[in-house]
């Protein structure tokens, strides 16, 4: 907290391990949770609407008519917490949700939330869900294994193969028979309480762990299994039959996600580079303006035959969400914030309406607009820890260096102290003088000079976190 008092320049080093400056009135408080996703986990639709599991960003319902995002947290909804795993939509409307270990329901703004203490639902971490064509939830879990299955009344778990450890993928077919990929080399199938472990092709093919890693099922009950290093395999219920480079136009063996669409087309993610579309005969590759492998959620066709995908937000100026039109792709944001990650280091409040706030990036907020100042280009995986504002109006930073930024101009002045410490307060005195906070002692910057106070030239200890300033600053005056 900041102490204004009447009095000569004061500068107090604190050594505590966070320092928090926040501004507030006596008033109503009203909650709002401005979140994240790191990441779409699981991208399900639901007529023109697009339902995403954000990971520890909530749960998203995207409007694919006016690309409006609405979102679901633990603030504004029922669901536990805010990690969402995977989302599924049955054919009655229903949003089934997975949030570590609870199963929440949701459907026209109702909600229950399903968990180990008040049904008789097995306790792990769920991880997959299939709809059979009644409307019956088959529901996989890990840690422990689980299979189990949900009638709309009962809870009934399902006895597994000893052998059953981990589950890489799991989907159903129009027979309503269940296929996994287990452990990422085995193919099996449950069906009629019945399972059975699918021989595998011939030598010389031959799988390690992990090695399989997605699988699709196309309206002709045909099983389509994605690999790290083989290209796709194809099993028709008696037969296999591989397609890597060597027998196609495959550009890359490493596949990841893979997807059959209603026109049974084939799609999938190779090298990590290109989105492949497989027409039985041949590929289309399209490549990624700028995505990885690792950056793809399942993927999902529209009515109008656009193909939707979630990407990790790895740059900010990429988007969380995408859209495939022909060979053309086209973004959506659907974070509630300008952040790159959930959580800032440091507030500063101009006003009741607009804030800025350091993390990953500096990011501006007037109540109703993000907007992150900062791209990756200027600060590459550098974390914001503090901040606050001189006369001028120009931000002063720390992190991994101290900073001038010029919000109005976008122009940024970098000075860099001895052996780079780790920086996490800072402050401005009356004279313009900055003082920070730092693991190498008090670090004072007076114009383009530095020095740094500790134990050796002071009296002062070697580390302080933590900076308080009692005579009037700009950074109180918010």
């Amino acid at each position: 907290m900041h102490i204004n008092l009447k009095s000569p320049l004061q500068i107090f080093f604190i050594a505590l391990p966070l320092c928090l400056i926040f501004y507030s009135k006596a008033q109503a408080q009203t909650f709002q949770n401005y979140i994240h996703p790191t990441s779409p986990l699981k991208v399900e639709l639901s007529g023109s609407e697009l339902w995403i599991a954000g990971g520890n960003g909530g749960l998203i319902k995207h409007d694919i008519q006016t690309h409006e995002n609405t979102f679901y947290n633990r603030v504004n909804s029922v669901l536990p917490n805010n990690y969402v795993l995977n989302v599924v939509v049955d054919s009655l409307d229903n949003k089934w949700i997975f949030v570590n270990d609870h199963i929440v329901k949701m459907k026209d703004d109702v909600w229950i939330v399903y968990d180990s203490s008040n049904y008789d639902l097995p306790l792990g971490w769920y991880q997959d869900i299939e709809v059979a064509s009644n409307n019956d939830m088959y529901i996989m879990s890990q840690q422990p294994a689980a299979f189990f299955k949900f009638d709309g009344q009962t809870w009934q778990e399902i006895p597994i193969p000893n052998s059953f450890n981990y589950i890489s993928a799991m989907t159903i077919d129009k027979n309503d028979a269940i296929w996994f990929i287990h452990e990422g080399e085995d193919l099996v199938k449950f069906q009629n309480n019945v399972w059975e472990f699918i021989e595998g092709p011939p030598p010389p093919w031959s799988f390690n762990s992990n090695q399989l890693q997605d699988l699709a099922v196309d309206s002709f009950g045909n099983k389509w299994l994605s690999s790290i290093d083989f290209g796709i395999l194809k099993y028709d219920n008696s037969t296999w039959e591989w397609i890597d480079t060597s027998t196609s136009n495959l550009p890359d063996n490493n596949c990841r996600q893979i997807y059959a669409d209603q026109d049974n087309q084939i799609w999938v993610n190779s090298g990590g580079k290109h989105l492949s579309k497989f027409n039985g005969t041949t590929f289309e590759n399209i490549s990624f303006p700028y995505l990885t492998h690792k950056m793809l959620s399942n993927m999902v066709k529209d009515q109008e035959g656009q193909l939707w995908f979630g990407n990790s937000k790895g740059h900010i100026e990429d988007h969380s969400l995408q859209k495939l039109v022909d060979t053309v792709y086209t973004g959506y944001d659907i974070s509630a914030t300008g952040l790159l990650k959930n959580g800032a280091r440091d507030f500063l409040f101009e006003d009741e309406e607009n804030v800025w706030m350091a993390g990953e990036g500096l990011v501006h907020f007037d109540g109703t607009t993000w907007r992150n100042h900062l791209t990756d280009t200027i600060f590459p995986n550098i974390f914001i820890n503090a901040m606050t504002k001189d006369s001028s109006g120009h931000l002063w930073l720390v992190g991994q260096a101290i900073y001038e930024f010029d919000p109005l101009q976008g122009v940024i002045n970098e000075w860099a102290p001895p052996n780079f410490p780790h920086m996490y307060d800072i402050e401005i005195d009356q004279n313009n003088v900055k003082w920070v906070a730092s693991s190498a002692g008090v670090i004072k910057l007076d114009g383009n000079d530095l020095e740094v106070f500790n134990f050796v030239n002071s009296d002062y200890p070697g580390y302080f976190t933590c900076l308080l300033y009692t005579s009037p600053s700009p950074r109180d005056r918010g």
